[in-house]
């Protein structure tokens, strides 16, 4: 099966961090026989700067690593972060729709853009994809926005959860989130995990 991983925010092996969770899960699909390309971006979340990607060349064996170019953000919470994650959704899209298709994405939640972007291709490929949910968007900004101002961003929540073929979390109130926005497919809860 040709698995896709797409998540931005996992800092990997070469920057000087343990194998986090979708590095850890890309080598659970290669070790099971599965082609594995993980998706990610050139800017480091982290670090709060731009990944040095001739560093990186060869450092996974088992999977493909494919970056995509986005804008930096200097701040957690700020609208260059959303613009930056906006342009991922909008880069990786491009860039899918060149390479050979995917039978399975797993794709992490957030950021919001680009599982609506995974949800496109899916629904023009007939891929399924999987909603790994690591954090409460919108929810989460709700805490320096009005409520009513995140309406378009629960509305895009709301259509990746109802369309994934399943969705897995690492708290169970996020897998209960996903059932209040609509989510009927099946579900399991995958604590935060770490190599030791």
């Amino acid at each position: 099966m040709n698995v896709w991983i797409v998540n931005p925010f996992d800092n990997l092996p070469v920057e000087g961090y343990r194998p986090q969770r979708y590095w850890l899960m890309a080598e659970a699909f290669a070790r099971a026989g599965h082609s594995v390309t993980l998706w990610t971006q050139d800017w480091s979340h982290a670090n709060k700067a731009r990944r040095r990607l001739d560093g990186d060349r060869g450092v996974a064996q088992q999977f493909a690593v494919a970056y995509i170019h986005v804008p930096g953000y200097r701040r957690n919470i700020c609208l260059s972060r959303i613009w930056s994650h906006w342009r991922f959704a909008r880069n990786w899209a491009v860039r899918a729709a060149a390479e050979p298709q995917p039978d399975l994405i797993v794709v992490s939640s957030p950021p919001l853009f680009i599982g609506r972007e995974v949800r496109r291709l899916c629904g023009r490929t007939g891929a399924k994809y999987i909603v790994d949910i690591m954090d409460a968007w919108p929810e989460t900004f709700e805490r320096v926005a009005p409520r009513w101002a995140l309406g378009w961003m629960r509305s895009i929540a709301r259509g990746n959860y109802r369309h994934a073929a399943g969705i897995t979390a690492v708290a169970r109130r996020y897998l209960e989130l996903a059932k209040g926005y609509g989510a009927t497919c099946p579900m399991h809860l995958c604590h935060h995990g770490i190599a030791l």
